[in-house]
This record gives C-alpha cells, sequence and structure tokens, in this order.
C-alpha cells in the first residue's frame, strides 16, 4: 500500500503539468552516445510515448552522430568538424542519409514496439525546406539550415496521435540535399511551432561550469549568461551547437528550452513531470 501510495503521489505531482501543457508542442531532440545503450534508449523513448499519450503534440529530431563516424571511418572517408559541425561533401551525404535513415526507422520501430505510433519524416517528404549554412571565412560543403517548416503537417500528424522522427536532412531551392545540424534543426521546427518546450539530450547532465564535476551544473541560466560562458571557453565543442539552438529557440518565442543528461533514466519526465528538474533551463532574461 505504502508503495501504491508513492506512485499516486508521484501521478498528482504530475497533474498540473500535463494538464497545462497539454495539445502544446514540445520537440526533443535525440543523439549523442545515449543513442547507443538499448536500456537508456529504451527509456527516453518511453518518456516521449508517455509524452503523447498524455495529448503532448511531441516530435523526435535524431542526430546518429557517432553512426556516422563509424560509417565514414569504414568507407576510409576522412571526418572533420568546423565549430561543431561536420564538414559534408557529396561522399559524406549519402553516407550521413544512408546512417540516418537506419537510425530513423530503428526509432520508429522501437517506439512502436513501447506502444506508440510513430512516422519517418524524410528529406523526401518536403516538410523541411533548406539553405546553405555558411560560417565567417569557413566552407561546410553541403551543410544547410532549415529555412521553412510545414506547420500543418507536424500539427494534423501530431493531433492524430503519432509522433514525428524526424531525420535532419532537407532539400534546398537548388535541388541539392543538405546535412542539418540537428540541434539547430530542432530549434528552427520548435520556433515555427511556438512550442511550449524544447528539449536537448545531452551526454553531460545539463550546463557545468566544470564538466568534469556535476555538482557545478547550472540549473537556470540566462542568455546572456550562457553567452558570457561561450566567450571564457567553458562551453564547447558539441555543446556550442546546442547553446547556439537553445539562444536562438529562447530569443524567438519557444517558452522553455531544456538542456538534460540522456543517461538518467526517465530524464525527460523527471525533467518536464516534477518539481525539481534535473538539468538546465534556458529561460529569457
Amino acid at each position: 500500500m505504502e508503495e501504491a501510495t508513492k506512485k499516486a503521489q508521484v501521478l498528482v505531482e504530475a497533474m498540473p503539468y500535463i494538464l497545462n501543457f497539454k495539445n502544446k508542442f514540445a520537440v526533443v531532440k535525440y543523439g549523442g552516445s545515449v543513442m547507443r545503450e538499448p536500456r537508456l534508449a529504451r527509456t527516453i523513448l518511453e518518456d516521449i510515448v508517455f509524452m503523447s499519450a498524455v495529448g503532448i503534440k511531441v516530435i523526435l529530431v535524431h542526430g546518429g552522430g557517432p553512426r556516422i563516424s563509424e560509417a565514414l571511418a569504414a568507407r576510409e572517408i576522412k571526418t572533420r568538424f568546423v565549430d561543431g559541425l561536420r564538414y559534408t561533401d557529396a561522399e559524406t551525404i549519402a553516407v550521413i542519409r544512408e546512417t540516418l535513415l537506419s537510425v530513423n526507422q530503428e526509432l520508429v520501430s522501437l517506439i512502436e514496439e513501447i506502444g506508440g505510433k510513430a512516422k519517418g519524416v524524410f528529406p523526401e517528404n518536403r516538410v523541411l525546406g533548406a539553405i546553405k549554412f555558411t560560417l565567417s571565412e569557413a566552407n561546410l560543403g553541403l551543410v544547410g539550415e532549415v529555412k521553412e517548416i510545414n506547420a500543418s503537417f507536424f500539427d494534423e500528424t501530431c493531433r492524430a496521435g503519432i509522433i514525428p522522427v524526424v531525420v535532419p536532412l532537407a532539400f534546398g531551392a537548388d535541388g541539392l540535399l543538405y546535412n542539418i545540424n540537428a540541434d539547430a534543426a530542432a530549434s528552427k521546427i520548435a520556433v515555427g511551432l511556438s512550442a511550449e518546450k524544447l528539449v536537448f539530450l545531452t551526454d553531460q547532465a545539463g550546463i557545468m561550469r566544470d564538466r568534469n564535476n556535476e555538482e557545478s551544473l547550472i540549473s537556470i541560466l540566462r542568455p546572456s549568461q550562457a553567452k558570457a560562458l561561450v566567450e571564457e571557453e567553458i562551453i564547447t565543442a558539441g555543446m556550442l551547437p546546442k547553446i547556439r539552438a537553445g539562444l536562438f529557440a529562447t530569443e524567438n518565442g519557444v517558452t522553455k528550452v531544456h538542456l538534460v543528461g540522456g543517461h538518467i533514466p526517465h530524464t525527460l519526465l523527471l525533467e518536464i513531470f516534477t518539481n525539481q528538474g534535473v538539468g538546465t533551463e534556458i529561460v529569457p532574461e
């Protein structure tokens, strides 16, 4: 009876959050080494299925960086990163596409195995439109950014109780296929949908002043503070695209941005449906 009472208390604590977020969009970006851990991968997808089941219009955007690097290495194609973004030529994007489609199919199958409904969103669906992305003094090749999204597609799909699982690739008006950083893609989708939540699952607990000390976790982060941490080189490498994407979302109408450790079982439910979250929230000034 005591154990049952505890479960009931958890549900009661979650109730106001469920009521508040029902029929609102939440975009979750999933990637990193967490995808390679079957137990953790399953708990994350269980959380996403739960979110959908209680009426949240949840969209999953996935990466596949480690798998892509392995596939490129197997073909003896060198990988080069510029500011956390992978340089992409025609040979590279063919491998990226093949790898991401495989990852997407695995995620859709696992969501359905858990009991949810999911639909892969591929570049051929033209749900996302891309333009070439440029960095000053750096040529990234076939790296793009999201220019536009089909908001009606996401709304109709989610209202049908189906979770869109998005491959971060898109065609441009020039007919070329572009590799899009999954963090940036998730951010643009969240902005385009005026999402209530944008969640980045990371290999870290969140943003930490000392990346080797989880006790230095920063629970609440303002945009000005985030920019200072970038200048101080406390936020570097793979966290840079996440912070840039998070700041863009915060400054363009997304209510809250979360960076949470994917290595924590049921991290999404803990962050979204409990009084005390587990990661870093980026909130407006």
